[in-house]
């Protein structure tokens, strides 16, 4: 039988970046009470996972969203499971946008991505980390739980919980290299996930180490478990009402 590691990728909840529209400082950008509300209703939207690992950003807003999905879990096992505090999925860094406002590095991702038709997983920020970097970073953390897992002789539920920025690098990265092969995905897979929107890949292990390993797209930035809100939160708004951020309303799942 083959296994798999299904993988679960989830983005943070609404944070105070969202809603004070400045690049803040990591540990002052906690959840709203808004981001705690999105993180509590995932949790009890995936309260039937039986998560065997999890690995989150050491950002608060990560750890804090990752603590209370877990804490709905149906299983008193993994409300218990030890969190591990991972830098290889902390936000890219932007550089000299750091502490600035939104529209600054908003009219910086147009002027590159809409008019000059530069993927976003290859604009560069002066004084940020370079594409490169970012790449190098998710296919280490891919290959550590992959050969984690192997090595446990036994399929694994893992849980992820990162930033924007970095889940669009991995899936840009799992669906241009050649070790992995996406299947099931559409181009939503692509675009920008909204806060708390979560992936499931299950990728089933090769049958030789020349082979690629085939990985089964489940879910993409779902985000059923926010329908009881019937309200967009910040990030939404600001897209959707802001002159520059609106066209990018494509870019990102809704």
């Amino acid at each position: 039988m083959t296994q798999s590691t299904f993988l679960y990728i989830v983005r943070h909840g609404e944070s105070m970046n969202n809603t004070t529209k400045i690049i803040l400082p990591p540990d002052e950008d906690i959840l709203t009470d808004h981001g705690k509300l999105q993180a509590s209703l995932l949790g009890s939207h995936l309260s039937d996972v039986k998560f065997t690992k999890v690995y989150t950003s050491d950002y608060i807003r990560c750890v804090d969203t990752t603590k209370i999905l877990l804490s709905k879990s149906n299983y008193a096992e993994v409300t218990q499971l030890k969190v591990e505090l991972d830098q290889r999925l902390r936000e890219r860094n932007v550089g000299t946008f750091e502490g600035g406002p939104y529209h600054a590095i908003i009219k910086y991702m147009a002027e590159n991505v809409l008019d000059r038709c530069i993927p976003a997983t290859e604009v560069e920020f002066e004084g940020g980390e370079t594409s490169e970097d970012m790449k190098k970073k998710v296919e280490s953390f891919l290959t550590t739980i992959l050969e984690t897992d192997d090595k446990s002789n036994k399929g694994s539920s893992i849980l992820t919980t990162s930033h924007g920025y970095f889940i669009l690098f991995l899936a840009h990265y799992l669906h241009g290299t050649p070790k992995f092969i996406l299947k099931n995905a559409s181009d939503v897979l692509l675009k920008l996930s909204p806060n708390t929107g979560w992936i499931k890949l299950e990728f089933q292990k090769p049958i030789s180490s020349e082979s690629p390993w085939e990985v089964l797209v489940h879910a993409e930035y779902d985000t059923t478990h926010l329908k009881p809100l019937n309200t967009d939160d910040a990030l939404t708004t600001y897209t959707k009402t802001n002159k520059i951020a609106n066209r990018f309303n494509g870019c990102i799942h809704q």
